[in-house]
């Protein structure tokens, strides 16, 4: 489940994670961005936190980077509990 408060950096704003995996138009900008070499950001720390896109069928989803756990915020939905 993702944190609806979860903002993401991609191309030039900053958007929900839930718009971008659960609208037509979040879903092409996913898509469109999965081609690029800029990678989307987690803005829960400052400076954001680099995500990766992958894909599931017809879905595009986000996901933390391996190793980058720790280095999300606590309430930060893609961060690595700690118990």
């Amino acid at each position: 489940m993702t944190s609806p408060g979860q903002r993401i950096a991609l191309g030039t704003g900053i958007h929900q994670l839930e718009w971008l995996e659960e609208t037509r138009a979040g879903q092409e900008m996913l898509a469109a961005s999965r081609q690029g070499d800029r990678r989307p950001r987690c803005m829960c720390a400052p400076g954001g936190i680099e995500m990766y896109i992958g894909r599931r069928g017809r879905l595009f989803y986000l996901s933390r980077m391996p190793g980058t756990g720790s280095l999300h915020a606590d309430s930060c939905a893609s961060g690595e509990s700690t118990t």
